[in-house]
């Protein structure tokens, strides 16, 4: 048992952390806006000590950077572990393209192996989540929903082998009255059926 550590825990650019577990591994990535390698991919068994893992999107076959500007790129990425395989989805908001990549565990189960090609998902939007339940696959995403700027987290199913979307675009939540909701995720508790919308809200100060 760990009883004391010091913060900052990881030093340097680890913005928007999404983390999964697999067996007893922690597996994390982070946004890495107009820097390649695309989607910083880290591993830890105490979520303390991290090793650095070789990035997710190293090529433009799956999030090409060329013309991103400060602050563009790869927006806030979502990892989960599903049926052996690692799904991150997130935008290339320089493209504007929303997008899944696939890996798996290697042999000797000390990296993960990812596809070279992405699966393109037409949501309108950037922050994507995924979330998976009895062979579904829901998307949510945070997009504009009228001309005045309204903004909202919506939900598509979409197929997990094409990222054709099956049901049309959901209102799930317009948040809580501040300027942007964003960064959604659904979390399903693990008694009962409860589940959880977890989102960013700005808070206005006057």
């Amino acid at each position: 048992m760990v009883l004391k550590y010091q913060n900052p825990i990881l030093r340097g650019m680890y913005p928007d952390p999404s983390i999964t577990r697999v067996g007893s591994t922690y597996y994390m990535v982070n946004s890495t806006f107009e820097y390649y390698p695309g989607i910083a991919l880290s591993k830890s068994n105490d979520l303390l000590n991290w090793t650095k893992l070789p990035g997710i999107a190293s090529s433009s076959n799956q999030a090409d950077l060329r013309q991103s500007k400060s602050n563009e790129g790869i927006f806030a990425a979502c990892l989960r572990y599903y049926e052996h395989h690692f799904y991150v989805i997130t935008t290339n908001f320089a493209e504007f393209k929303t997008f899944l990549i696939r890996g798996r565990l290697s042999a000797d189960g000390e990296h993960v192996e990812w596809e070279t090609q992405r699966i393109e998902i037409d949501v309108p939007g950037i922050d994507p989540d995924i979330y998976f339940e009895d062979q579904h696959a829901y998307v949510q995403f945070t997009g504009y929903v009228d001309k005045q700027g309204t903004k909202a987290i919506r939900q598509v199913e979409i197929d997990l082998t094409t990222g054709k979307i099956i049901h049309e675009p959901v209102i799930l939540t317009y948040g809580t009255g501040g300027r942007d909701v964003e960064g959604p995720h659904i979390l399903k508790s693990q008694v009962g059926i409860t589940y959880w919308q977890q989102k960013a809200v700005p808070v206005k100060v006057t």
